[in-house]
């Protein structure tokens, strides 16, 4: 399927609120659900398209910063991985080579329109497919590396949004109880991989 294709398709659905799109489906979310949007973005995709185990719809937010620029609110996080199997992978069987590089991404954008406690409002502004680019494997690949180096030594200071322009780890935890076990049997809270938000700004929303 080319990005062409579910961009025309679902480019229907642009410049609508998340309250319209609600009455086009026929469904309520409930509005304290922090996943309502990729909830409602997919229920969008599957209006049009059959399902794709290796599509990996996305529903970032998008806000306006004090100098009028829009940018991501959030970076995209991806399942949290195992310490005890991650210092086994080999690079090719790596996860986030499983996680990100194989994968394709449509990426439904939510501007914020309105904050309101409990029922932010929203507009969907942009729908686009991408694959991680080639030119920034080596990079992923070196957070990959230096996030295996800091498990083996059990010092846990894994990569910062300010050390890769690509990625960085953070905590994945549901609650303080939600841990992993480090490779000698430590409790630290989950951790996975993250795609900066910079970084999908510059090379998905704003291209």
């Amino acid at each position: 399927m080319s990005s062409k294709q579910y961009e025309d398709d679902l480019g229907v659905y642009l410049g609508k609120t998340f309250e319209e799109l609600e009455i086009i489906l026929g469904k309520t979310y409930a509005k304290d659900n922090k996943g309502r949007k990729n909830k409602i973005s997919k229920d969008l995709f599957s209006q049009h398209f059959q399902s794709n185990e290796n599509l990996r719809i996305a529903a970032p937010t998008i806000v306006v910063d004090n100098d009028g620029d829009e940018k991501l609110e959030f970076g995209i996080s991806f399942p949290a991985f195992s310490m005890g199997s991650l210092v086994k992978e080999d690079w090719e069987f790596s996860t986030p080579k499983k996680q990100i590089i194989d994968k394709q991404f449509l990426f439904f954008f939510w501007k914020l329109l309105k904050k309101e406690p409990g029922n932010n409002k929203y507009r969907l502004v942009k729908i686009k497919e991408w694959s991680f680019p080639e030119d920034d494997v080596e990079e992923l690949k070196n957070v990959w590396e230096k996030t295996i180096l800091e498990i083996q030594n059990e010092t846990f200071e894994f990569p910062k949004s300010t050390e890769s322009r690509v990625s960085h780890v953070r905590p994945h935890a549901r609650d303080g109880k939600d841990f992993d076990k480090s490779i000698t049997s430590q409790d630290i809270p989950k951790r996975c991989f993250w795609l900066n938000k910079t970084y999908i700004t510059d090379e998905v929303y704003k291209k």
